[in-house]
């Protein structure tokens, strides 16, 4: 099950809105007052404990009338597991010996399967009803319209049947009533006045109810963290051996501790009275193994504080917890606000999701780069934004420009207040002019970090074929080395271009543009060029490069593997585009149109299954797969910066 939306309808100041999920960590981005938090608690009403307060729906503005919905509409879709689930309680209600029958007729002819029946309903929808103070579940609706009839075999049992009608199935005596459906082709003895023509409504009321109920009390719902840091929290200087033995989550940043060491909580006890039966060095020793690993995790996710290292030890019955700086030692208490932030968002979140206890949890958190410096705020997106990989989703609240993701702009949500209402603008395209958008959400200008020299490049793909062949630079061309200090950023298209130029021009920073030497780049570079538009543009012909678009400079082995292994099989294509034939080609693309074309495929599929090529491959590029003559045009392009 995949949280997958929320609709948030008359919630304190929000009126209408939509969150979506595409990305597992969100960043929703706004000045102080524009109503972040308020996403925050409609998120947190996922939790099904959490009481309903009536005070959280939106009070109507002067010209409004009375507001008739509140609620917050948490969508979800269906994995293959939730699938097998909701097949598997469903299936015991239609008397058949086959595990996966056919059951209906499409309109146009084709028949499909009960568990093909039942893929259709992709999932489901927790319902919040702040008016009348309810939680609901609801299935997403299929189209009944697609579907011709059920077939003949195939017949319902009526509602009139009596509870205590007995059959024989196989020897057993079972109830009709206990079945909704049955096959009377393998069950030929059933009495057919009990039985009737069934309809696909009826059909899709079975599947409907039960997924509604695997919703309710199968499901695995997210657990909800709502964080906020307390200085209860803090990792005491002082620990009970005693009391933290008998119960370990009676310091919850000592346990994740253990945790991080590889020591699940259960199992804290044993270990501490073995260690203890050893005798006080052999104890002390644990602890500092234990230390070590969260000195460790620090590192990894503060790599401006090497020096750091905590310190656990044995004084008397207690465990002593401190904070090494350097040379000198000090209980965590004894540190700047930030830094006990920071180290108290690492123990009770980023370890517990390290050691693999935190999983499947939506994680909400409000402002989090409080009392951090800009480098702090680096390193605490970066592990935001790893926890969430990790089958997490979280969503943080900021008014800080370090908190932005410039790697992938799509993340943000601009959260804005006009007239007591807030009103959330989801950033949709990663280009510079986009970040603008971002910053501009916290009255903020990405002028400022433009860099003095910057490359343009027509599309994400040629940046992002550049980026991987700069991470490997061939010894005979060091001077591309100069290359990495620059600004790189990249247009929809070469139509885009001109609309993104102006920017750089405005910030007086320099602008070199790399296209393809396809007929519409050459047409739009004309256009560039006659409208005197800011910016040199180089295509790859101007560069002296033969290729035609940015796919000739990866290896054809790259794309024939994928054409060999998953088109063919798709369209039953039995003579594959093999790299000998791509190699020889004057443009990768036109050759790769060109044999789907001969092998049967229709203009749609091509089309499509192109575009599919082509994310697959520069996804999953590897600079091994870049080809020397790359270089030589880089070389060639960024001659003039």
């Amino acid at each position: 099950m995949n949280l997958k939306s929320v609709i948030i309808r008359n919630f304190l100041s929000i009126k209408e809105e939509t969150l979506t999920f595409e990305q597992s960590c969100r960043i929703l981005v706004g000045i102080n007052e524009s109503g972040k938090s308020n996403v925050l608690c409609a998120l947190a009403y996922l939790d099904r404990d959490k009481d309903i307060e009536i005070e959280d729906q939106r009070q109507p503005t002067d010209d409004e009338e009375e507001i008739t919905e509140s609620a917050i509409k948490f969508g979800f879709t269906f994995d293959a597991d939730d699938h097998a689930e909701v097949y598997a309680a469903a299936k015991e209600e239609f008397l058949t010996r086959q595990d996966n029958p056919l059951i209906l007729e499409r309109t146009d002819g084709k028949k499909i399967t009960l568990k093909t029946f039942c893929n259709l309903f992709t999932g489901g929808i927790h319902n919040v009803d702040l008016i009348e103070e309810e939680r609901a579940y609801l299935h997403y609706v299929i189209r009944k319209s697609d579907f011709k009839r059920i077939l003949e075999k195939w017949k319902k049992v009526k509602d009139t049947c009596p509870a205590d009608l007995k059959i024989d199935i196989d020897g057993v005596q079972k109830n009709l009533k206990d079945y909704k459906f049955v096959n009377i082709e393998e069950f030929k003895e059933l009495p057919v006045e009990q039985l009737e023509v069934p309809q696909i409504d009826s059909l899709a009321q079975l599947f409907g109810a039960e997924v509604i109920n695997y919703i309710e009390d199968e499901m695995d719902f997210p657990t909800i963290l709502l964080w906020e840091y307390k200085e209860t929290n803090l990792l005491p200087s002082r620990i009970p051996l005693a009391g933290f033995i008998e119960k370990p989550d009676s310091c919850r940043p000592l346990k994740s501790m253990f945790e991080l060491r590889g020591i699940a909580e259960d199992d804290i006890a044993s270990t501490l009275n073995a260690e203890k039966a050893k005798g006080e060095t052999r104890l002390d020793n644990f602890l500092k193994r234990v230390a070590a690993a969260t000195s460790d995790h620090f590192h990894e996710c503060w790599k401006d504080y090497e020096n750091i290292k905590f310190h656990l030890r044995m004084n008397g019955e207690s465990i002593v917890a401190e904070v090494e700086d350097v040379s000198n030692k000090f209980p965590l208490d004894k540190r700047s606000d930030g830094f006990k932030r920071f180290v108290t968002f690492l123990l009770l979140v980023s370890a517990k999701a390290k050691s693999g206890n935190l999983t499947n949890t939506l994680l909400l958190i409000d402002e989090p780069e409080i009392g951090l410096h800009p480098d702090g705020c680096k390193y605490l997106l970066e592990e935001l934004i790893k926890i969430s990989k990790k089958n997490n989703i979280v969503v943080f609240s900021t008014h800080s420009i370090f908190m932005i993701d410039e790697k992938k702009i799509q993340r943000h949500i601009i959260v804005k207040k006009r007239k007591e209402v807030t009103k959330l603008t989801q950033v949709d395209e990663s280009n510079v002019t986009d970040e603008e958008v971002v910053y501009a959400g916290l009255n903020y200008s990405v002028f400022r970090n433009l860099k003095a020299k910057n490359i343009l490049f027509e599309g994400w793909k040629d940046k992002r074929l550049f980026d991987v062949a700069m991470t490997k630079i061939p010894t005979t061309h060091k001077k591309l080395n100069e290359l990495k200090t620059i600004g790189k950023c990249h247009a929809n298209g070469a139509k885009d271009v001109d609309r993104i130029v102006p920017m750089f021009q405005a910030g007086t920073r320099g602008c070199v543009i790399l296209t393809d030497a396809d007929p519409m780049a050459i047409e739009y570079q004309k256009k560039h060029q006659k409208g005197k538009m800011y910016g040199d543009w180089i295509t790859l012909k101007d560069a002296g490069s033969p290729a035609i678009t940015g796919e000739d400079f990866i290896e054809a082995s790259t794309f024939a593997s994928i054409i060999s292994s998953k088109i063919c099989p798709k369209y039953s294509i039995d003579v594959p585009l093999t790299a000998a034939e791509l190699e020889k080609a004057k443009g990768k693309l036109a050759a790769i149109k060109g044999w789907m074309t001969k092998s049967g495929m229709q203009p749609d599929e091509v089309s499509t299954e192109v575009e599919n090529l082509k994310d697959e491959v520069f996804s999953n590029l590897k600079n091994s797969q870049v080809r020397a003559d790359y270089y030589d045009y880089i070389l060639s392009a960024t001659k003039g910066i």
